[in-house]
């Protein structure tokens, strides 16, 4: 659990990941999302359609995350085993939510059906105490629950259903998260080019051997190379961006006349929130 910040974990769920037919996106797109709301994700998970493997990546991130958003296997089929694996680990029941039930009457009504089929009506249960979240994209709703160890998200699987929870229902939730997080998290970005990795390395580390221990402290620098160069993204947690950047600082100057000659800037610029 964090101290500062609040901290998520991802727990991705489906076959299709894990054999390589399904790339998964949602967790990129959460880790950028969540970052803008001053939540990090400290760790991701890729399980199959197993109900003891989903029951293990859960009990893990408890662990070490005070919000843990599980994606897929809410939908009707037999392997989709989220919503079961779940409350077993967390000792809780599966019932009907009447309201679930009715947007489900009601979507296929719309789509000049008499009745809901038998499968799709295993979609309107949801974890006793959990609160459902609207999906205006599809049949399966988010759940929202709050236990004594950590808050628990369930998502569906399709990127445009998970978004629409999450920029929707869900966002309440989470800016409520932020405003109660003393911190977020900030990074500033220099994009290098016409450097190798290693040699970049080896000047910017004995460079930053002169900096103090205290100056260094709570401030993260991570190597990122792609095809234009090296992107060196530094990291620090702060109520604010001033405060941030006040805390990298002594880290950027240090390197400045090293990185000078390969740096360029990019159309957003160099700093920028997480």
């Amino acid at each position: 659990m964090s101290q500062g910040a609040t901290s998520a974990a991802v727990v991705s769920v489906g076959n299709e990941l894990l054999f390589g037919e399904t790339l998964d996106t949602n967790t990129a797109w959460l880790g950028r999302k969540l970052a803008t709301l001053g939540i990090s994700v400290v760790r991701g998970y890729t399980v199959g359609d197993v109900a003891e493997d989903i029951g293990w990546a859960v009990r893990d991130a408890i662990q070490v995350a005070d919000l843990v958003l599980v994606t897929g296997g809410l939908g009707p089929t037999p392997d989709d085993l989220t919503k079961f694996a779940v409350a077993n680990v967390l000792g809780r029941d599966l019932v009907v939510d009447d309201r679930v039930k009715e947007s489900l009457q009601e979507r296929f009504r719309e789509q000049g059906m008499d009745s809901v089929p038998p499968t799709a009506y295993d979609q309107a249960y949801v974890l006793s105490g959990s609160e459902p979240l609207h999906n205006a994209e599809g049949t399966a709703p988010g759940i929202f629950l709050r236990s004594d160890e950590a808050i628990i998200v369930l998502l569906p699987g399709v990127p445009r259903e998970l978004k629409d929870i999450v920029n929707g229902s869900l966002l309440p939730h989470l800016e409520r998260l932020q405003r109660d997080a003393p911190d977020r998290v900030w990074h500033h970005v220099i994009h290098t080019t016409g450097i190798a990795e290693s040699r970049l390395t080896a000047l910017l580390e004995e460079r930053l051997a002169d900096v103090s221990d205290e100056e260094r402290l709570g401030v993260g620098l991570a190597y990122l190379p792609d095809v234009r160069g090296v992107d060196l993204r530094f990291t620090a947690f702060g109520p604010s961006r001033d405060e941030a950047f006040a805390r990298m600082a002594p880290l950027v100057q240090s390197i400045e006349d090293v990185v000078k000659p390969y740096r360029f800037e990019s159309d957003s610029g160099d700093l920028a929130e997480a």
